[in-house]
């Protein structure tokens, strides 16, 4: 259930982000920072 929390609010962040390039992407919570490195090849 975790997991699939984590993923719903992944997904939604990086459609509001698009990685990198994101002024708050260095200011995101450590969390996101590892989900980003694991999934940024998603869509």
């Amino acid at each position: 259930m975790l997991l699939k929390l984590l993923e719903k609010l992944g997904k939604k962040k990086l459609l509001l982000d698009r990685g990198l390039s994101h002024p708050d992407y260095k200011n995101a919570k450590p969390w996101m920072n590892r989900y980003y490195l694991l999934f940024r090849h998603r869509p």
